[in-house]
C-alpha cells in the first residue's frame, strides 16, 4: 500500500480539528443523492430541454453551447484514452505509484505558507499577463463597464452619476436613473473595491489581487480541511492559481472573483471558530456581510454553511453577527438611498419584480420553471466540466461518480462538499444563467470544485484495479486524468485565454489628439443602441426597454419614441407583453450592428436617415464611458457621450460650451475609429439617406 493510499484511509480528520468542525455526519443518502444528481445532470443532456420556443434565444444558444462543450470533453478523452493504453501497457503500476507518493510526500511536507505564497505569485502573474497582454486592459461584458463608471463616480465622491437631463448620451446597459441621477444595477461590494481602485490609482490591480487573494486563502482553508491529505488538498488549491476560468473573472473585472475571495475567507475563518479566539468568528462574519454586499444569493447559500460552522461555539454567534452587521446595514442604506427602501435591490428598480428568485416567467418573457432550472444546471455543470481547467474530461462527472460510491466522506470532505453545491442549488432558484466565459454563476465556489475534482479524481484511480494481465487499469487511469490536466492547463486553457483576446483600444488612441485640451466627443453607436437609451433616459424600466426592442421593429420603437418626445398625441402602439419566440427579424446593417425588422416594412424618412447614418460602422460607446474625464466633475481630458445626431446633440453642445467638440466614427476606408472636427463628423454621418439605405 503506498503513501497515498496509507493517508486516505486515515479516519476523518486526525488531530485537533476533528472537534473543530460541528459538521453533521448523517447518514449517507443525502450525500449520494448530490452525487448521483451531479453524475446525471453534468453527463446527461439534460439542456436540451432548453432548445424550445419557450425558453427564447437565451436557451436555445445556452443548449448549442453546452452541446459544444460536451463533445469537447467526450473526444478529448477517446483521444487521451490512446496515449493512455500505451502507458498502460509500458509502464509499472508500481513505478508510477512510488514516482507519484515520492511527489506527494514532498508536496505534504512544504509549508503552507510557501505553498500559499507561491500560488499567490502565480496567479497574481497570469491575471496580469491576461489582463495587460490579452485584453489589453479592458473589460470584457457590460456587467463590468457599469460597475466601472460607477466606481469612478464612487471615487469621485458622489453616490451616483449624472442627472437624467444628460440621460441617452451617457447611459448604459445594466444601470438607470434614479433621483439621484445615474447608477448601476449591482449591489455596492464589488463597485467599492473597484473606486479604492481607482483612488490608489490602480484597479487593473483590483482583479488580480482578488485572485491571488483566492488562491491564498483555498490553500489555508484545504489546510484545515484535509490534513490527512495534505498533498491532494495542495494541488487542489494550486490549481485555482491557474485556472483558466478564474484567471478569466479576475483579468476581466468580473465580481466573481471578489465572490471566490469572500467565500473562501468566510470559510477559512469559520474553520477556526471552535478553537480559535473570538475574532475568528467576527472575521467570518466580515467576510460573509462582504460577500453579501458584492453577491448576495452565493452569500446566502455559503452562509448556510458558514452558519453551521460557527454554531460549533454558539458563544462565539454573537462575534459573527457583529462582523457581518455592518455590511448587512450598509447594503440596506446603498439601497434605500439609491432605490428607494432596504430591501429593494438594483436588480429589482432596473427590471421589475421578475428580476427576483423563483419560478415563473423572466424578465425577456422566457419560461423559468423547474425544468428549465435543472436544463441550465445540465449546461452549466457540463460546462464546468472543461471550463475549470479546460481538460478535456467529464470533470464534473467524475466528482458526481466519486461522492455516489464513496463509503464514506471525512468531515472537510463534507464542508467542500457544500462549499460548491449549496450555492449551485440557490441557483436554482434564479433565472439568469450564462456560458460566455463560462459558467460564470459558479465561479464563486469554484475554489471547492478544483478541491473536489482532486480528491474524487484520486479516490477514483485508487478504486481501479493495479494490473489486469499485461495491463494496468490503475496506470491508464492515472496517464489518463494526469493528460487531461496538462493538456488543459499547457494547450486548450492558453488557447481559450487568448480567445477572448481584445484589440487594443483603438478609440482611444484615434481620439488622443483631442485629449490634448478639454473635449467633448460624440461617439458614432448603432440605432439600437441609440434608441434604447432613449427609452432608458425617459425613465422607461430596463425589461421594457428590452421587451420593446425584442418584439417591435426598430423602425416602429424609434417613431414611438419620437413621437413621446415631441409630446405628439397617440403615438403608434408597440408591443409590450413579453414573450419568448416569434420575434421580428434581425438585419446586419454594418458589421456587428442590427435590427429589427419584417419583410416589407416600409421605412420613413425618420428611419432611412438613422439606417443610413450607420452604413459606414458603428463604435461601441459603452467600453469608453468609465474613461476619461466624468461630465459635470472638473476635468481637463475627454468626455465620452454617445452621438444621438445633430439636433439632440444641440442642447449638449450648449451644456459644454467650455470643451470643444469633436466626432469619432468608423473610417470609411478601413473601419477603424477616427477622429474628426464636430461639424464635419456630424455632415459626413447625418447627411440625407443615401440610395442605398
Amino acid at each position: 500500500m503506498d503513501a497515498l493510499d496509507r493517508a486516505a484511509r486515515r479516519p476523518g480528520l486526525p488531530g485537533p480539528l476533528a472537534a473543530d468542525l460541528a459538521w453533521p455526519d448523517v447518514r449517507t443518502w443525502p450525500r449520494r443523492l448530490v452525487g448521483a444528481a451531479l453524475l446525471l445532470l453534468a453527463l446527461v443532456p439534460v439542456y436540451g430541454w432548453l432548445a424550445v420556443p419557450e425558453t427564447g434565444l437565451a436557451g436555445e444558444a445556452t443548449a448549442a453551447a453546452a452541446a459544444t462543450t460536451a463533445a469537447l470533453a467526450w473526444g478529448g478523452t477517446l483521444l487521451l484514452a490512446i496515449p493512455a493504453l500505451v502507458a498502460a501497457r509500458l509502464i509499472p503500476v508500481v513505478r508510477l505509484e512510488r514516482g507519484i507518493a515520492r511527489a506527494a510526500r514532498v508536496v505534504a511536507r512544504a509549508p503552507v505558507r510557501v505553498c500559499a505564497t507561491a500560488s499567490a505569485l502565480v496567479a497574481l502573474s497570469l491575471t496580469l499577463a491576461f489582463e495587460r497582454f490579452v485584453l489589453n486592459g479592458q473589460p470584457m461584458l457590460v456587467d463590468a463597464m457599469s460597475q466601472l463608471l460607477h466606481a469612478r463616480w464612487l471615487a469621485a465622491g458622489q453616490w451616483a452619476g449624472p442627472d437624467a437631463e444628460l440621460g441617452a448620451f451617457v447611459n448604459l446597459q445594466q444601470s438607470l436613473f434614479t433621483e439621484h441621477g445615474w447608477v448601476s444595477q449591482y449591489p455596492p461590494g464589488f463597485v467599492v473595491l473597484l473606486a479604492l481602485g481607482f483612488l490608489a490609482g490602480a484597479v487593473w490591480l483590483v482583479g488580480p489581487v482578488l485572485l491571488a487573494a483566492t488562491a491564498v486563502l483555498t490553500m489555508l482553508a484545504a489546510d484545515r480541511l484535509l490534513p490527512g491529505r495534505r498533498a491532494e488538498a495542495r494541488l487542489g488549491a494550486g490549481l485555482v492559481a491557474v485556472s483558466p476560468f478564474l484567471v478569466a473573472q479576475a483579468g476581466a473585472y468580473m465580481s466573481h472573483a471578489a465572490a471566490a475571495a469572500l467565500g473562501a475567507a468566510a470559510i477559512w475563518a469559520a474553520t477556526h471558530v471552535a478553537s480559535g479566539g473570538r475574532r475568528w468568528a467576527w472575521l467570518a462574519g466580515a467576510a460573509l456581510g462582504a460577500l453579501f454586499a458584492t453577491r448576495p444569493l452565493t452569500a446566502l447559500a455559503i452562509g448556510v454553511l458558514v452558519g453551521i460552522l460557527v454554531l460549533a461555539r454558539p458563544t462565539r454567534l454573537g462575534w459573527f453577527v457583529l462582523g457581518g452587521a455592518p455590511f448587512v446595514l450598509g447594503v440596506a442604506l446603498w439601497n434605500a438611498h439609491l432605490f428607494g427602501g432596504p430591501a429593494t435591490w438594483g436588480y429589482t428598480a432596473a427590471l421589475g419584480p421578475a428580476a427576483g428568485p423563483g419560478f415563473g416567467i423572466d424578465p425577456w418573457g422566457n419560461v423559468y420553471g423547474p425544468a428549465q432550472a435543472l436544463a441550465y444546471t445540465s449546461a452549466e455543470l457540463t460546462a464546468l466540466s472543461v471550463f475549470l481547467f479546460e481538460a478535456p474530461l467529464p470533470v464534473v462527472g467524475l466528482i458526481g461518480l466519486a461522492i455516489l460510491i464513496a463509503p464514506r466522506m471525512a468531515a472537510g470532505e463534507r464542508v467542500i462538499l457544500a462549499w460548491a453545491v449549496l450555492p449551485l442549488a440557490a441557483n436554482l432558484l434564479y433565472w439568469h444563467h450564462g456560458l460566455f466565459m463560462g459558467p460564470r454563476m459558479l465561479a464563486d465556489a469554484a475554489p471547492a470544485w478544483s478541491l473536489l475534482a482532486v480528491l474524487s479524481v484520486v479516490a477514483l484511480v485508487r478504486r481501479v484495479p493495479a494490473t489486469a494481465g499485461a495491463w494496468s487499469p490503475r496506470v491508464f487511469a492515472t496517464t489518463l486524468a494526469a493528460g487531461g490536466l496538462v493538456a488543459g492547463l499547457a494547450w486548450l486553457g492558453p488557447a481559450r485565454l487568448m480567445s477572448y483576446a481584445l484589440p487594443p483600444a483603438e478609440a482611444l488612441a484615434a481620439a488622443s489628439p483631442a485629449a490634448a485640451s478639454p473635449a467633448l466627443v460624440f461617439v458614432h453607436g448603432g440605432w439600437t443602441s441609440r434608441v434604447a437609451m432613449r427609452l432608458a433616459a425617459a425613465g422607461m424600466r430596463l425589461d421594457s426597454v428590452e421587451t420593446a426592442l425584442r418584439q417591435n421593429t426598430t423602425c416602429a420603437v424609434e417613431q414611438w419614441v419620437t413621437a413621446r418626445e415631441a409630446g405628439a398625441p397617440g403615438p403608434p402602439p408597440l408591443d409590450f407583453v413579453p414573450r419568448a419566440s416569434s420575434l421580428p427579424a434581425a438585419v446586419e446593417i454594418s458589421p456587428g450592428n442590427r435590427i429589427r425588422t419584417r419583410p416589407g416594412e416600409a421605412m420613413p424618412a425618420v428611419c432611412a436617415r438613422e439606417i443610413a447614418a450607420d452604413l459606414d460602422g458603428v463604435i461601441d460607446v459603452a467600453t469608453l464611458f468609465w474613461r476619461g474625464d466624468l461630465p459635470g466633475r472638473p476635468g481637463h481630458g475627454i468626455v465620452w457621450v454617445r452621438d444621438l445626431g445633430p439636433e439632440r446633440n444641440a442642447r449638449l453642445l450648449e451644456r459644454f460650451r467650455d470643451r470643444q467638440a469633436w466626432f469619432l466614427v468608423p473610417s470609411a476606408a478601413d473601419g477603424k475609429p477616427a477622429l474628426l472636427p464636430y461639424d464635419e463628423g456630424v455632415a459626413r454621418t447625418w447627411a440625407a439617406p443615401r440610395p442605398r439605405a
